[in-house]
């Protein structure tokens, strides 16, 4: 019971702002923005979609699609990496100390991180508006930039034109990933709002082919450790159930059995 209980507490567990602002040692960019309503308020993917849709009709997919970054990109905090602890799954956080050298803590879907965390990094702010954006019934793939310098955005189709999704850095541009690589002109016009220093950073990355993970494929750039953790976020309700029903009906029999037996004795 004690476990169960730790384990319903931890899934709506979050810290405050204040907290995860000062954990995560948050520097805001002055280019970006970010919304604590939408902190308050955006818990899940079907938060984000209802909250969404409220605000329509729209009047096409790309209005559709703007909606949904903007959304992403005013809900988090940037640059951040969030993690689990003993708190929000004990499980992950355990599984973590015991192989330190693989991310198994790292929050990997939407709901996950929206129900968490007001942060999120460039992979996470990806995979939170391609599942989104299918939610709504949208098309959109996770898309990885391997590096060094490594990055992560989306692509999304709207009104039958690709759509190059950055909400980590604030960017959206009205063509392919790929017909963004190696274009230093438009890395220079839609990340003018970051420094010098950093869109150099950028024209790095961009040299790289983009690595699609495909319309009908994974969300996210991890498609195993986001499979597992979705795979838990069921069967660690299970497990402490399990391990409670099977420890109580081992008294249960233990008592019987030696009832039965001293009344045989008798």
């Amino acid at each position: 019971m004690l476990l169960l209980s730790w384990t319903i507490y931890g899934h709506f567990h979050r810290d405050s702002l204040e907290s995860q602002i000062e954990t995560y040692r948050v520097v805001q960019h002055p280019a970006d923005r970010f919304d604590s309503a939408l902190f308050d308020e955006i818990r899940s993917v079907d938060d984000a979609v209802a909250y969404i849709r409220a605000r329509g009709p729209y009047r096409n997919e790309t209005a559709l699609l703007q909606a949904t970054y903007e959304l992403v990109r005013t809900r988090f905090l940037h640059l951040v990496y969030p993690k689990h602890d003993f708190v929000t799954n004990p499980y992950l956080s355990l599984l973590h100390r015991l192989f330190p050298e693989r991310t198994y803590d790292t929050m990997a879907p939407a709901d996950v991180k929206l129900r968490h965390s007001a942060g999120v990094s460039c992979g996470g702010a990806a995979t939170t508006f391609v599942e989104i954006y299918r939610a709504l019934g949208g098309r959109a793939q996770f898309i990885t930039y391997m590096g060094p310098p490594g990055h992560q955005v989306a692509e999304a189709i709207a009104d039958d034109r690709a759509w190059f999704i950055d909400a980590d850095l604030e960017v959206i541009a009205p063509f392919a990933a790929i017909e963004f690589a190696f274009r230093s002109d438009r890395i220079a016009r839609y990340y003018s709002h970051r420094s010098a220093e950093e869109i150099e950073v950028y024209e790095k990355v961009f040299r790289q082919r983009p690595i699609p993970f495909g319309f009908d494929g994974p969300p996210s750039g991890s498609p195993r450790g986001y499979a597992f953790q979705q795979a838990l976020e069921s069967a660690k309700f299970a497990l402490p159930v399990v391990r409670g029903v099977g420890f109580f009906g081992l008294r249960r029999w233990g008592g019987r059995d030696r009832s039965g037996a001293q009344s045989a004795k008798s």
